[in-house]
């Protein structure tokens, strides 16, 4: 097979694999859109790209920039607040949903400061895809604002790991943390079972009722 052979060969997987992403996707934002409608009053608050920075603006030349920043839902962070919540101030009893997209667990960062490359990558057959919900609690009252003084005052490495809760004094919150593959949100009644799941063991583990 020539070069050009083997190149259209390989374009015509790529057309395949953006088709294929949009779908996966689209499938996302519905199991996001089940997870926040089960919760009643919850309004989209922020979103953040956890394993790369953001697509750069239009005025940034993205060629100075890793290629990942381009896929920013490999690994994303999506917060939710109640309609009540004021987004500059916290209050004892208040609290904040984050769901955390994990599309390839295989995704590792390699030594020193360059762009992870994928072929250093866990095998793909042996890696998951996973969405894990987060509590967060306020405990004391402050005028921190819920993004930049709450949730980015918490660094990842120090989040709790699946069914665990970790505290932190500054911000003033304790947080939970429930993790679930995506291979198991094959429909809408089990994204249902899943955030009662998660409704139920948050507020045990929390101390309080996680409506």
């Amino acid at each position: 097979m020539s070069n050009n052979q083997t190149l259209a060969s390989a374009l015509v997987d790529v057309r395949k694999a953006y088709r294929l992403l949009w779908s996966y996707q689209r499938r996302v934002y519905d199991i996001l859109q089940l997870i926040t409608d089960e919760f009643g009053d919850m309004s989209f608050y922020y979103w953040q790209t956890m394993h790369a920075g953001r697509p750069c603006n239009s005025g940034t030349n993205p060629l100075n920039r890793w290629t990942w920043d381009m896929l920013p839902m490999m690994q994303t962070s999506y917060l939710f607040l109640p309609n009540t919540v004021d987004r500059n101030e916290t209050r004892p009893g208040q609290w904040m949903l984050e769901v955390y997209l994990s599309s390839d667990d295989g995704f590792s960062r390699t030594a020193g400061s360059g762009e992870p490359d994928p072929m250093h990558f866990e095998d793909a057959a042996n890696s998951a895809s996973s969405i894990t919900m987060y509590a967060w609690l306020c405990c004391e009252p402050s005028n921190l604002n819920w993004f930049t003084g709450v949730w980015s005052g918490v660094p990842k490495a120090q989040r709790p790991e699946d069914s665990q809760v970790c505290a932190s004094q500054n911000p003033p919150f304790k947080i939970f943390a429930k993790r679930f593959d995506l291979a198991d949100f094959p429909d809408k009644t089990s994204v249902t079972m899943a955030v009662m799941q998660f409704r139920t063991q948050a507020s045990e583990a929390l101390g309080t009722t996680i409506t």
